[in-house]
């Protein structure tokens, strides 16, 4: 008899994708794991406490910023085409469309603020290419 379907199976999930910058795990935290709200009023104050403990004088905030920004994209939309794929509960893939979504339509609009060119899309620096 098999009883393969009796073990539990766990991913960690921080560990999908091939390259980190700073700031991308914080970004890919950032998206799956905190509402919307909650990350609009605090982001820029995690982002400014995370570059004051890396302590590397010739990374600016700015750096620090597109990464977080771009490495968190890029991460979730790997792992949102990971978890449909894997066959995750409709909610649950739902759930991180609309966290992502807010990602990218909150930083679209901060460029747009700044004055940047929000019609170009992210670039994306993974050595692969998802869709989802």
């Amino acid at each position: 008899m098999n009883f393969w379907y009796l073990f539990v199976h766990v991913s960690d999930w921080p560990e999908v994708g091939f390259q980190s910058f700073p700031g991308t795990e914080l970004g890919q935290m950032a998206i799956s794991d905190i509402q919307p709200e909650l990350r609009r009023q605090h982001e820029k104050s995690w982002l400014e406490a995370y570059l004051a403990e890396l302590n590397q004088p010739e990374y600016t905030y700015e750096m620090l910023l597109e990464d977080y920004r771009t490495g968190g994209i890029e991460k979730w939309l790997s792992m949102l085409s990971f978890i449909c794929g894997f066959g995750c509960p409709p909610v649950m893939v739902q759930f991180f469309h609309d966290q992502l979504e807010a990602f990218v339509l909150d930083h679209r609009a901060e460029r747009k603020a700044r004055g940047e060119d929000v019609k170009a899309p992210y670039v994306i620096r993974s050595a692969y290419l998802v869709g989802v």
